[in-house]
């Protein structure tokens, strides 16, 4: 017999408290403390109140002063991306010796989603989340990561190495610093109707879908795609004004799609991507060494990412099994049968790019060998 949502909503905000105070407990590795480096001091960051200078303490180095730089998203305080953002935060103040401060602005206070990618370049914020389907309209050369599959291997921390140099090639355009990928987990299909095993399951039923490249690949597997904003999803599928959705477990989970319909068909896919970013003009005023503490505070984040990540698919695949839903997860060749129809769009994102995004392609294609 299924459980009530409340065991269901229990869970999540276990899940949110256990991983917030694994943020807060020193769970992100700290380096070694290091020497200042003699380096001239880094001069104030412009832009909108942006890097904002303080007065150093008596035991911090004179000659590297202490800054404070912005990070803006719109994500709620306490989701699961949120603390994978504030594993950064923590761990530039962590291995700057204080010297290196970040202030946070959740949920949207300082730029919406929708705005977060000008307001960056425009300096109004230091770093921003960006997800590429929303990123891709101003940059079209981000196509090929918002098509569903565009990794298909099994090491994601390779991965998500191996794409960093051609995105800061194609950020630099754009007066961003590409840092590192957030871990968003994988996709998964939510059926009203029946297990999602192939794409002829998808032949004449309404799909949910966010993006345009996702929209594309879902009617190459056969579905009709439909727009839906998030906040709508879950009374689309109780209604059955959709047969389904695909999308994130890291959606699927919190937003409990699983109690109004049925089936949920893991899968390894990629599904959306997401990046840490950095405003180059910020970036091109600090010094060597505070170059080199954001850079370590990435690794941290990178490992970070992918740690509370799999914590909370451990969650909320528990969830699922305990609230009675029928589950599979899709064998290597299942999953094989869908990105070859969705990589198939590579063709044509090929024709409209520019030589860097012909070499992300080429990188893609690469990795997932």
């Amino acid at each position: 017999m299924k459980k009530s949502r409340a065991i269901t909503v229990f869970l999540v905000v276990c899940l949110c408290a256990v991983m917030l105070a694994a943020c807060g407990n020193n769970n992100t590795p700290a380096s070694p403390s290091t020497s200042p480096s003699s380096s001239a001091p880094a001069p104030a960051v412009s832009g909108n109140n942006s890097g904002t200078q303080t007065q150093p303490s008596q035991n911090q180095a004179p000659d590297i002063q202490p800054i404070t730089l912005r990070m803006a998203h719109g994500l709620a305080p306490g989701s699961i991306t949120a603390m994978q953002y504030d594993s950064f935060c923590v761990a530039l103040e962590d291995v700057s010796g204080g010297l290196m401060k970040v202030e946070q602005f959740p949920g949207g206070t300082l730029l919406t989603d929708a705005e977060s990618l000008e307001g960056l370049m425009d300096g109004v914020a230091d770093f921003i989340h960006s997800m590429f389907n929303n990123a891709a309209g101003i940059i079209p050369d981000l196509a090929p990561l918002c098509v569903p599959g565009y990794y298909s291997g099994n090491d994601y921390m390779s991965f998500a190495v191996g794409v960093s140099d051609v995105l800061e090639d194609i950020f630099a355009d754009y007066n961003i610093k590409f840092l590192g990928t957030n871990y968003q987990g994988t996709g998964v299909f939510v059926s009203t109707f029946a297990q999602i095993k192939a794409p002829g399951d998808l032949n004449g039923k309404s799909f949910r879908t966010s993006g345009t490249w996702l929209g594309r690949a879902m009617e190459n597997w056969g579905a009709a795609a439909v727009t839906i904003p998030l906040p709508e999803l879950t009374t689309a599928l109780e209604r059955n004004t959709i047969d389904g959705t695909y999308t994130g477990w890291v959606i699927a989970g919190p937003y409990a799609l699983y109690e109004v319909a049925d089936y949920v068909t893991y899968t390894s896919i990629l599904e959306s991507y997401a990046g840490l970013l950095m405003n180059l003009d910020t970036w091109n005023k600090l010094n060597d060494q505070q170059k080199a503490w954001v850079n370590e505070a990435r690794d941290i984040f990178l490992k970070e990412s992918y740690r509370l990540g799999q914590e909370a698919f451990d969650v909320y695949y528990n969830a699922m099994e305990d609230y009675g839903t029928n589950l599979y997860t899709l064998t290597a060749a299942e999953e094989n049968a869908f990105t070859s129809l969705s990589r198939a769009l590579y063709d044509e994102i090929a024709g409209n790019a520019s030589v860097k995004g012909k070499e992300l392609i080429s990188v893609l294609n690469e990795l997932s060998k």
